[in-house]
């Protein structure tokens, strides 16, 4: 495969993607790196980094929402923001999981028209009278 037949072979959406990727990269870099006007701690300073390469990912939807809030969740430890234990507190939380769990029931119900034959064995339960 010549230079030129591997350029060709990427599909323009992965291309994007890893676009703004390296962009949130570089911002993330950038913002890390420069002081702010009020001195900041180091650990504040990475979190504004931290903030806009999720910032830039959700905007530009390079990636899911889901896959880009795990990014900023990830990113926390990894720079030395927040111990693991404290990052990934979010996720230890019953309602999120009944949340997710639910809606993603009902999206299945959804793409499989399983709501549907639901409502119509119910309606056929009562032999279409109102009463």
């Amino acid at each position: 495969m010549s230079e030129n037949d591997v350029g060709k072979s990427i599909k323009p959406e992965s291309k994007r993607r890893i676009q703004y990727f390296v962009l949130a990269l570089a911002a993330l870099a950038v913002i890390s790196i420069i002081p702010t006007p009020e001195p900041l701690p180091p650990e504040g300073q990475r979190s504004l980094g931290v903030l806009a390469f999720v910032a830039i990912l959700w905007t530009t939807e390079a990636f899911p929402l889901g896959i880009t809030a795990l990014f900023g969740v990830i990113f926390l430890p990894v720079l030395g923001i927040l111990r693991p234990e404290d990052s990934f507190v979010g996720f230890g939380s019953t309602a999120l999981f009944f949340l997710v769990g639910a809606l993603s029931f009902s999206t299945a119900m959804q793409k499989t028209d399983l709501h549907r034959r639901v409502a119509l064995n119910f309606l056929k339960s009562f032999g279409g009278v109102p009463r």
